[in-house]
């Protein structure tokens, strides 16, 4: 199960990013955030038997 902590580090690095590449995507900010949103919150619930490379978690979202 993925730590809070560790949680929190991986939201703090990665949501700005996120958040840019929906907004440019969907062209709405306030849709992007909820999207973002929703993507940090299934990563949270249900992370990744591995998770020692969390930036390709957002290339395979792209």
């Amino acid at each position: 199960m993925l730590q809070t902590h560790d949680f929190r580090e991986i939201y703090d690095t990665y949501y700005p990013a996120v958040c840019r590449q929906l907004s440019h995507l969907l062209r709405d900010r306030a849709a992007a955030e909820d999207v973002a949103q929703e993507a940090f919150l299934k990563l949270y619930d249900n992370p990744p038997a591995r998770m020692d490379n969390p930036g390709g978690f957002w290339t395979v979202c792209r």
